[in-house]
């Protein structure tokens, strides 16, 4: 749910609120004994239609 409202609200919270979220997430983390996941790997960038010409 925490995830969710980031993502909705994201924008326009301040960055103080931004880290209140992320305290939250940690604490249910360790109170849940989970681990963070790791970053998915960025997408591989293709070239344009044109620039493949």
């Amino acid at each position: 749910m925490l995830t969710f409202y980031e993502n909705r609200a994201g924008h326009n919270l301040p960055d103080s609120r931004r880290r209140v979220l992320k305290q939250a997430k940690d604490e249910l983390r360790k109170l849940f004994h989970r681990e963070p996941k790791p970053k998915a790997p960025g997408r591989a960038r293709t070239p344009s239609k044109q620039a493949r010409s």
